[in-house]
């Protein structure tokens, strides 16, 4: 019998289990040989009997010889052949469990890493779900998105200030001339009710200040009701340019009614454009806040965050390393299935003895005798 293949160890454990109970006790029935044996006791002896008789014996270029020895050629044939046929069987079926045994571990195994990373997508999903506005998003952290906030209200508040200075402009252009106190001349004069109330009391307030203080009582008592008439008068001309900006005006100064309307009417769109920043404004102010608020909570998010990560990079390596390995597994078992990593080839096949191999017993005995 010649092996082919690098399997020493194997063939050598093989060999000295060969010779087992188990597979004297199969050689036995399957070449009849026990039935000769009535008794427990001479079948617990022929048992014995074959772990001497049968010899298994190998040369360094891996060719094996059986050889038995039994009153009975034929018998003999048939133990050597039994033996062989369990010394094949027993290398073929070992590699074909082993494989088999390794690619069940290994299902097993997948199973269970496959809960556990299906669990570990899910905590992680959710993990990122409930923390979202806090974790990092397209390259950008946590403590970027505070910074462009900040950097957000400044630029709207700079804006704000411009927009409100270019309506403070455009108003003092129509205001200007009405004002108590010198100012950017008007383009626009447009009368109300109090102007000539004004220019009286302007012009009392004058000549009582050549003979007395701002101290006096009638100044004090004049300047109180001059207020009080270019408050009202301001009031009025708010009036009139929210009218213009609708195209409906109604008071004195109609000849500068549609200059004055192109002035309402660009004031109202500045007024817009201002109100849309404070929006903006406000907004970006509540989202500052609220990211302000949880900045102590960051540092354990994030830490939580790459312990998920991690677990989940770990679990999902181990998954794929196992698919890998399975695969291998199904490939070798498939390999089995068309050849063996150990081949046997029978140089001769059992063959009876033609001539006994010992001396005739009759004349032995006679000798003895």
């Amino acid at each position: 019998l010649a092996v082919t293949g690098n399997t020493d160890e194997e063939l050598a454990v093989i060999s000295k289990t060969l010779l087992s109970r188990p597979n004297l006790e199969s050689i036995a029935q399957t070449t009849d040989l026990y039935l000769k044996y009535k008794s427990p006791e001479s079948y617990e002896n022929l048992i014995k009997s074959l772990v001497n008789s049968i010899q298994l014996s190998g040369t360094k270029s891996k060719v094996y010889s059986i050889s038995y020895t039994h009153s009975d050629p034929e018998m003999a044939r048939k133990v050597v052949q039994a033996t062989m046929q369990k010394f094949t069987d027993s290398i073929a079926g070992q590699t074909r469990e082993e494989t088999s045994s390794a690619s069940e571990f290994l299902s097993g195994q997948i199973n269970s890493v496959k809960q556990r990373l299906e669990d570990s997508e899910r905590e992680l999903a959710e993990f990122k779900k409930e923390n979202q506005a806090l974790l990092p998003m397209r390259g950008t952290s946590y403590y970027s998105n505070l910074n462009n906030l900040s950097t957000q209200v400044e630029d709207l508040q700079m804006l704000l200030t411009e927009k409100e200075t270019e309506i403070k402009g455009i108003k003092s252009r129509f205001l200007g001339a009405s004002k108590s106190e010198p100012g950017q001349p008007a383009s626009i004069v447009v009368r109300t009710q109090y102007d000539d109330r004004i220019a009286a009391l302007s012009g009392a307030l004058d000549q009582l200040r050549i003979q007395y203080t701002d101290k006096h009582p009638n100044i004090i008592a004049l300047k109180s009701r001059l207020k009080n008439l270019i408050e009202l008068r301001s009031g009025e001309q708010e009036n009139i340019l929210q009218q213009a900006s609708t195209g409906a005006i109604s008071g004195p100064g109609d000849a500068n009614n549609g200059a004055l309307q192109e002035f309402s009417l660009r004031i109202a769109t500045l007024e817009s454009e201002r109100d849309v920043i404070l929006t903006r404004i406000k907004n970006a102010n509540s989202k500052l806040k609220s990211l302000s608020e949880k900045l102590d909570l960051i540092p354990a998010i994030e830490a939580d965050l790459v312990a998920l990560t991690r677990d989940y990079d770990v679990t999902n390596q181990n998954y794929n390393d196992l698919l890998q390995r399975k695969e291998s597994a199904e490939l070798s078992r498939n390999v089995d299935k068309s050849t063996q990593s150990v081949k046997f080839q029978v140089l001769e096949p059992p063959m009876a003895a033609l001539t006994p191999v010992g001396p005739p017993r009759v004349i032995l005995y006679a000798m003895v005798f």
